[in-house]
C-alpha cells in the first residue's frame, strides 16, 4: 500500500516544529544581544530549515514504514490468537487460507482471520465441532462474501454484517446479498429449498453451515462464484485490490521472525504483474487514439483559429486605443511618481549608503572572526571526503571494471550486428561526404582563412607557454617512467603470448578475406578504372590554375621564409647552443662508466639466471618428446607397437613367400646338398663303431627278436651315434663357405638361456 502523501505532509510539519521554534529562539537571543551574525542566522534559519525538512521527510517515510510494520504485524498476532482458540489443530489451515486470500478472496490475511472469526464460534458449533470441516466451509463462505461484493456492487461490510446475522439467525440483511430474497425468515427458507432443488441435498435453516452452502449454490447457479479470483488476474481494480492485500501481508510478515518474507515479496510482485497486465491493454488504446484525439482537437482549434485571431485582433485594437487615450493622462502621473521615488532614494542614499558599509563591515568581520573554526573544519571535510573517496578506490576501480567488461561483452556481441550493417553504412558515408565535399571544402577554405589570421596571436601564445608545456610533460613522462615500462612489458608480453592465437585466427580468416577483397576489387573494377580517368582529367584540366596560383605564391613563401630566418636565425643558433650544452652537461655528468657496468652486469645476470630456465626448458621439451614417441610406439622396453603391428607379421610375411615358392626352394636344397660337406677330421675319434657294431651284429644274430625289439634296438643305436656326434665339435661348409663351426647340446640350461632372451625382445 502506497504512503499517505497528505498524512506524511501534516507529520513533517509537526515534526519541523521543535527545529523551528530552536531556530526562533536562537535567532530571537541573536538580534536581543546585538550580535553582529543576526543576518546570518537568519540565512542559517532557512538553511536550517531546510536541512531539518529533509530529515523530516526522510525520518517520516521510516517512521511511517515502522508504523505500519508493527501495526499490521501487532493485528496479525492477535488474528492469529483468534484463529488458535477457535480451530485449535485446524488453525494452520485457516492461516493458509488467509495467505492466499488476497488472489481468492481480494482480503488481506488480516482482513481474512477478522472476518472468519465474525461468524466461526457458530460455524464450528452447527458442525459439531468439526474444526477441519469448519475452515473449509468458512474458507468458502469468505470468498462468497468476496464474490458477491465484486459481481453486485454491494459494500464488502454490509455483506459482512448479513453473514454474522445469519450466525444469530437473523435474516434482516439477506436482501443486502441482492440474490432476490427478503429479509426475512421465511426468504431464508425459500432460499434454502430453491438451493435444495439445485444440489439434492436437504438444508437445515438452524445450521449456520447449512446456511453457508445453499448461499454458495445460489451463487454459482447465477455465476457469482469464482468472481473475485478471476478479477483479481483479468481486471484493473480486482488486480489494484489484490495488489493492496499481498501489501498489507507484507507488511505484517516484515515483523514476523517466522515469516516466508520471499514468498510475500513473489505475492506482491505477481500481483503487481497483473496490474501492469491489466493496464497495459488501456494505455495501447490511449496511444493508438492519441493520434484522432490529437487530430480532432487540431481540426477544432484550426476552424475556430480564424475567428479566435479576429476576436484577439480586435480585443488587442481595443486595449491599444485606450491605453493610447490614457497615455496623455498617465504619462504626468507615472513621471511624477518616478521623481517622487528618484527624490526618496537620493534623500535616503547616506542612510543607504552608511547601512549597506555596515552590513558588508559587519558580515566580514563575522566571517573573518568564523575563519579560524571554518578552515579547519573545511579541511576536514576535505580530508574526509578524499579519504572515503580513497578507501572506496577499489570498489569504483571494481565497478569500472565491470563496466568496461560489459562494453567489451556488449560490443563483441553486437560485432556480427556491425559487420552486418557496415556496407550500408560506409555507402551512406560516402554518399554524405561526396555530397558534402563543397560545403566541406568552403569550411576548410573559411577554417584556414582564419588560422592564417589568427596564427600570430596563435604562436605567441605557444611560445609562451611552450616552457611550461614542456616542462610538464618532461616531468610526468619521468614520474610515470617505471609505471610505464612496467606497462610497456605486459602488453609486450600479452601481445606475444596471444600472438600465436591472432596468427592462427588471421591465418584461418585469410583467405576468406582474400577471396572477399579481389571480389570486391573485380566487381568494381570498372568503376575504379572511371573513377582514376575522372580524377586524372580534372587534374590535368585545374593543372594551369594550380601552377599559376603557386607560381604566384612561391615569391610571397620565399620572402616569408627569408624575413622569418633572418628575424629568428639569431634566437634559433642561440638556442640550439644552449641546447647543445645542455646536453653535453648532461651527458658529461653522468656516469657512463657506471652505467654500461650496471647494463653488462644486469644482462649477464638476466642471461645466467635464465639459463638453468632454458636448459631445464630444453630438458623438459626433449623428455616431452622422448615420452610422445614412447606413447605413441608403445614402448615398454620393448616396444609393443614393433611387437603387435610390425614384428608379428614378419613370420606370417615369410611363411606365405615360402608357400608360394616352395619349389624353388626345395630346387635350392638339392644345389646345397650336392655341395654340403662336413668336416669329420675328428668326429670318429671318440665314437666306440667297435661297441656300436658288436652290438648291431648281435641285434642281427638274435633272429628270435620280435620286430618291435628290433625297431628299439635301432633307435638306441641311432640316439647313442647322434649323442656321440653332437658331444663333438665340427664344421659345416656350403659351397667352400664355413656356415657353421660349432654345435651344443640344447638341454634345460640352454633352452632357457633361450626362454629369457625372447622375454627380454618381446615383453
Amino acid at each position: 500500500m502506497a504512503f499517505n502523501i497528505f498524512e506524511l505532509s501534516g507529520k513533517i510539519s509537526a515534526d519541523n516544529k521543535p527545529a523551528n521554534d530552536a531556530i526562533d529562539e536562537t535567532t530571537g537571543k541573536a538580534k536581543e544581544s546585538g550580535s553582529i551574525f543576526s543576518t546570518l542566522g537568519n540565512g542559517l534559519k532557512v538553511v536550517g530549515a531546510g536541512m531539518v525538512a529533509v530529515a523530516g521527510v526522510a525520518g517520516a517515510a521510516a517512521v511511517g514504514l515502522s508504523k505500519k510494520v508493527i501495526g499490521a504485524y501487532a493485528e496479525y498476532e492477535q488474528l492469529v490468537g483468534g484463529v488458535d482458540t477457535l480451530f485449535k489443530e485446524a488453525s494452520s489451515k485457516v492461516q493458509g487460507f488467509a495467505d492466499n486470500a488476497y488472489k481468492t478472496a481480494g482480503m488481506s490475511a488480516n482482513e481474512y482471520m477478522e472476518t472468519v472469526t465474525g461468524f466461526s464460534a457458530s460455524l464450528i458449533q452447527s458442525l459439531g465441532g468439526d474444526t477441519q470441516k469448519a475452515a473449509d466451509v468458512g474458507n468458502q463462505a469468505v470468498t462468497d462474501m468476496s464474490d458477491n461484493a465484486n459481481k453486485m456492487g454491494t459494500d464488502i461490510t454490509n455483506i459482512q454484517n448479513a453473514y454474522q446475522g445469519f450466525a444469530k439467525q437473523n435474516y434482516t440483511m439477506l436482501d443486502n446479498l441482492k440474490l432476490g430474497y427478503g429479509g426475512t425468515k421465511e426468504e431464508m427458507q425459500r432460499l434454502l429449498v430453491d438451493a435444495e432443488k439445485i444440489s439434492g441435498v436437504k438444508y437445515d435453516i438452524s445450521s449456520f453451515a447449512d446456511v453457508t452452502e445453499a448461499i454458495h449454490v445460489m451463487q454459482t447457479q447465477m455465476g457469482i462464484t469464482g468472481t473475485t479470483a478471476a478479477e483479481a488476474a483479468d481486471t484493473i481494480s480486482g488486480s489494484i485490490d489484490s495488489t493492496k492485500s499481498a501489501l498489507t501481508n507484507l507488511w505484517a510478515g516484515l515483523g514476523n521472525p517466522k515469516a516466508d518474507i520471499q514468498k510475500l515479496v513473489n505475492d506482491v510482485t505477481s500481483s503487481f504483474g497483473n496490474v501492469v497486465k491489466n493496464i497495459t491493454p488501456v494505455l495501447n488504446n490511449i496511444v493508438k487514439a492519441m493520434p484522432a484525439l490529437l487530430n480532432g482537437i487540431v481540426s477544432a482549434i484550426g476552424s475556430m483559429l480564424p475567428t479566435l485571431l479576429q476576436a484577439f485582433t480586435s480585443l488587442f485594437t481595443q486595449v491599444l486605443q485606450t491605453i493610447l487615450a490614457l497615455l496623455p493622462g498617465l504619462i504626468p502621473v507615472f513621471v511624477n511618481a518616478l521623481m517622487t521615488i528618484v527624490q526618496a532614494i537620493i534623500d535616503n542614499l547616506p542612510l543607504l549608503i552608511g547601512a549597506a558599509i555596515q552590513l558588508v563591515t559587519t558580515l566580514v568581520q563575522g566571517i573573518a572572526s568564523a575563519l579560524p573554526t571554518l578552515i579547519p573544519a573545511a579541511v576536514q571535510a576535505i580530508v574526509t571526503i578524499v579519504q572515503g573517496l580513497i578507501d572506496n578506490l577499489p570498489l569504483l576501480l571494481n565497478a569500472g571494471l565491470q563496466l568496461i567488461t560489459g562494453l567489451v561483452n556488449g560490443l563483441i556481441t553486437a560485432i556480427p550486428i556491425l559487420i552486418a550493417a557496415l556496407p550500408q553504412i560506409i555507402t551512406s558515408l560516402v554518399t554524405f561526404f561526396v555530397t558534402s565535399i563543397p560545403i566541406i571544402i568552403n569550411a576548410g577554405i573559411q577554417l584556414l582563412t582564419a588560422l592564417v589570421t589568427a596564427l600570430p596571436q596563435i604562436i605567441a601564445a605557444i611560445v609562451s607557454v611552450l616552457p611550461q608545456i614542456i616542462n610538464g610533460i618532461i616531468t610526468a613522462l619521468i614520474a610515470a617512467l617505471p609505471q610505464l615500462i612496467n606497462a610497456g612489458i605486459q602488453l609486450f608480453l600479452a601481445l606475444i603470448n596471444a600472438l600465436p592465437l591472432i596468427i592462427s585466427t588471421i591465418a584461418g580468416a585469410m583467405p576468406q578475406i582474400i577471396n572477399a577483397i579481389t571480389s570486391a576489387l573485380i566487381g568494381n573494377i570498372g568503376q575504379i578504372i572511371n573513377a582514376g580517368v575522372t580524377l586524372l582529367i580534372a587534374i590535368v584540366q585545374n593543372l594551369p590554375t594550380i601552377m599559376t596560383a603557386v607560381a604566384a605564391a612561391i615569391p610571397q613563401i620565399i620572402s616569408a621564409l627569408v624575413n622569418a630566418l633572418g628575424n629568428g636565425i639569431g634566437q634559433m643558433a642561440s638556442a640550439g647552443l644552449k641546447l647543445i650544452t645542455s646536453v653535453k652537461d648532461s651527458f658529461t655528468n653522468i656516469d657512463w662508466l657506471s652505467v654500461g657496468g650496471d647494463i653488462i652486469r644486469g644482462v649477464a645476470s638476466g642471461i645466467s639466471g635464465a639459463a638453468g630456465t632454458l636448459l631445464d626448458a630444453a630438458a623438459d621439451a626433449a623428455g616431452n618428446a622422448l615420452d610422445w614417441m614412447k606413447k605413441k610406439l608403445g614402448i615398454h622396453s620393448p616396444s609393443r607397437v614393433f611387437r603387435d603391428e610390425v614384428g608379428k607379421w614378419i613370420p606370417a610375411g615369410i611363411a606365405v613367400g615360402v608357400e608360394n615358392n616352395g619349389s624353388v626352394i626345395q630346387d635350392a636344397l638339392d644345389t646345397v646338398a650336392t655341395g654340403l660337406s662336413f668336416d669329420t677330421g675328428d668326429l670318429g675319434a671318440n665314437i666306440d663303431t667297435a661297441t656300436i657294431a658288436a652290438k648291431g651284429n648281435a641285434t642281427n644274430q638274435s633272429s628270435s627278436y620280435s620286430s618291435l625289439d628290433e625297431q628299439n634296438s635301432l633307435l638306441k643305436r641311432m640316439i647313442e651315434i647322434l649323442t656321440a656326434i653332437f658331444g663333438k665339435d665340427f664344421a659345416v661348409y656350403l659351397d667352400g663357405k664355413l656356415i657353421s663351426q660349432k654345435t651344443y647340446k640344447y638341454d634345460q640350461k640352454n633352452q632357457n638361456t633361450d626362454i629369457n632372451r625372447k622375454e627380454e625382445v618381446y615383453g
